[in-house]
């Protein structure tokens, strides 16, 4: 629960604040041949979604210990070993 901490009070009303701002913008009068302001382009062409395997240095086998029939051999623990 936040409401005990300190600083609570002086968060909600600086968020207060905004809220409030951004809701004096809706009501700005613009003149009609304004032009909208456009921070980016109005489209972004989507590139195809393509899944390739990212190639690597050395394969996991060059690395491993023991690599066999391209998986690691991992030895059984003695307390795992069947009896």
């Amino acid at each position: 629960d936040r409401r005990g901490c300190a600083g609570s009070a002086h968060h909600r009303d600086r968020r207060h604040h905004i809220v409030a701002f951004v809701g004096q913008l809706a009501v700005v009068r613009l003149p009609e041949d304004a032009e909208p302001v456009n921070l980016g382009p109005e489209r972004v062409p989507l590139r195809d979604d393509v899944v390739a395997p990212i190639p690597m240095v050395r394969g996991p086998g060059a690395t491993a210990p023991v690599f066999e029939q391209g998986f690691f051999v991992v030895p059984k623990l003695g307390g795992m070993a069947e009896e």
